[in-house]
């Protein structure tokens, strides 16, 4: 979940996500095309202070994104929605192997 603390456009917003996400896309360069040109499709002309972006991965449906609550649309590339996760998220593990 990203929530703005300023005025933005959504395309400065995205084009910094597609920057990240471009260094850890795979596939052909077809594929990551057309996986960046979806995504660009699923944000907001601009962002208000407070604005909540939020993803959400399903692997059998894709990458869901969310405004304020309301799905705008999702990104069917698997590759895409592992880079972002990848990119942004830490694994972290609460539990040590033995405590299960």
């Amino acid at each position: 979940m990203l929530v703005g603390t300023e005025c933005d456009l959504g395309a400065h917003i995205r084009d910094g996500l597609l920057a990240t996400l471009s260094k850890r896309l795979t596939g052909t360069t077809e594929e990551k095309e057309a996986a960046s040109e979806q995504f660009k499709t699923l944000f907001p002309k601009e962002f208000e202070r407070g604005t909540i972006l939020d993803f959400t991965w399903k692997t059998d449906v894709g990458l869901i994104v969310s405004v304020n609550g309301n799905i705008v649309g999702t990104c069917a590339s698997q590759p895409l929605a592992q880079a972002l996760f990848a990119s942004y998220l830490v694994r972290v593990s609460f539990f040590s192997p033995n405590s299960c």
